[in-house]
């Protein structure tokens, strides 16, 4: 639950510039709160507020009951039966089993990439595949419950139940939420959000660049720096007025290269002309070199071969490669980008807002950027290279998709270390993605407020539920 701000709670934030309010800098506005048409992690982060899902992830990532109000599983584990809270959405409208059936069917639709991952839900690979207009394995038993069988046991069945892309919509108003907070302004420089019930309580996404952000939160304006990578001496300049939790969460920084506009030759010769140990070096002060799709501990990691270096060949055509703001020591890793491709005046590196990143890949209008994936499992990784992927990263004229949905059905952890070792091949001989470094998340925020435990989550789905309160 959320802990309501008080008039006692207000003296610890009366240096601040709004009393009641947790101002939140971004470094750049989301657009959207629908969550099958977002990817970016400030976008998620708000859905996480204003949207709810059956089961939640707390920060330590303990799974938490969200709209579930119980639930039984079957002996055989393939019969889960869920009773729902009565609960409303923003607008007054009561929450019913339709909104939960209307909610799997959008997200699992056609048109969605998601349905990947709820295959053992019996009736989602027909669906999927248009060839039924409905999810026979999800029925409603009344007014405010619902049952799922499925055709396998899933021992990661209600983990994926708090996955940001089910949250539960209203079926006759998909921006209208269950969450603890309701938007109440939207525009191109800040978003509004009030606590359900509260009048006093605000939230506020603002945007500013980074250097903005730093003197912000030093004169106590700004509340946190989740999404700005800070370096040794900036952390020190305001290490007396923050908690600065550093801890590692599965995320692969990588080049990524746009199949679509760039062929394959070109791919490799950049890709391999980008020395990732060299980047570190320079640039990275802890990060660990990367030649992996995913990170080491995972199923599929796979430390590769070195690429054999060849001469850097000069494109013909205008090639532009975007690093986002806020991705951390991008002054320095823009500095190491010219100064390698330095005699290939058709080549441009630029720093840039993130948005422009997400938005010109999304349209087709961006050959690179440098940028991260990250995930919980090998399976969340691999997701990006379906073809139907939201955001798809790997080359159009290779097809993974068996490939990952083989390494996603296997049991035997023999098979299934095959099975990644070929995607991880395929997908790099693709020269779509070159793995450059991982590194530690650092999560900063004002030490007026909770201090707290962070687990296998990250920044994106830490809720203002988690940190607004008392001190302790």
């Amino acid at each position: 639950m959320f802990l309501v701000l008080k008039v006692l709670l207000w003296v610890s934030f009366c240096s601040l510039a709004f009393a009641s309010t947790y101002v939140r800098p971004v470094p750049y506005i989301p657009t959207e709160v629908d969550p099958l048409k977002t990817d970016d992690v400030v976008s998620i982060n708000l859905i996480r507020n204003v949207h709810l899902r059956m089961f939640e992830l707390a920060t330590e990532g303990k799974l938490l009951r969200g709209a579930v109000e119980s639930f039984k599983v079957s002996n055989n584990q393939l019969k889960y039966s869920f009773t729902f809270k009565k609960i409303k959405f923003h607008s007054g409208k009561d929450l019913t089993s339709d909104d939960i059936i209307y909610t799997f069917h959008r997200s699992l639709s056609p048109n969605s990439s998601e349905f990947q991952d709820y295959l053992t839900i019996q009736g989602v690979d027909d669906f999927s595949k248009g060839k039924r207009a409905s999810i026979v394995g999800i029925s409603k038993v009344s007014a405010h419950k619902v049952e799922i069988l499925l055709n396998k046991p899933d021992p990661n069945f209600l983990r994926k139940l708090s996955n940001i892309r089910l949250s539960i919509l209203n079926k006759e108003d998909v921006l209208d939420g269950l969450g603890a907070y309701s938007v109440k302004k939207m525009s191109l420089n800040q978003i509004l959000i009030q606590k359900r019930n509260q009048k006093l309580e605000i939230v506020k996404y603002e945007k500013a660049s980074k250097k903005k952000a730093l003197k912000g939160f030093r004169d106590k304006q700004f509340h946190d720096l989740f999404y700005y990578k800070l370096n040794t001496e900036e952390k020190k300049s305001i290490q007396d007025r923050a908690y600065i939790l550093s801890y590692r969460f599965p995320r692969s920084f990588a080049l990524f290269l746009n199949s679509n506009r760039m062929g394959k030759k070109q791919r490799v010769n950049l890709s391999v002309n980008v020395d990732n140990n060299e980047l570190v070096s320079l640039c990275i002060d802890d990060g660990i070199v990367l030649d992996s799709i995913v990170p080491k501990g995972f199923i599929g990691y796979s430390e590769q071969q070195v690429s054999k270096r060849e001469a850097i060949n000069c494109p013909k055509k205008e090639i532009s490669i975007f690093i986002p703001e806020g991705l951390g020591n991008e002054v320095c890793i823009l500095k190491y980008l010219k100064n390698k491709f330095n005699r290939c005046d058709k080549i441009s590196f630029e720093k840039v807002p993130f948005n422009m990143v997400l938005d010109g890949w999304k349209k087709n209008k961006l050959d690179g950027y440098i940028g991260y994936i990250e995930a919980e499992t090998t399976v969340d990784f691999y997701g990006h290279f379906y073809q139907s992927a939201n955001f798809f990263l790997g080359d159009i004229n290779q097809n993974n998709d068996e490939l990952i949905e083989n390494f996603r059905n296997l049991t035997d952890l023999l098979e299934k270390k095959k099975i990644a070792t070929k995607i991880n091949n395929n997908v790099l001989s693709g020269a779509t993605m070159k793995p450059l470094y991982v590194k530690k998340i650092d999560l900063i925020y004002s030490n007026s407020l909770k201090k707290i435990q962070v687990g296998h989550v990250p920044p994106s789905m830490i809720g203002f539920d988690s940190i607004i309160g008392e001190r302790k």
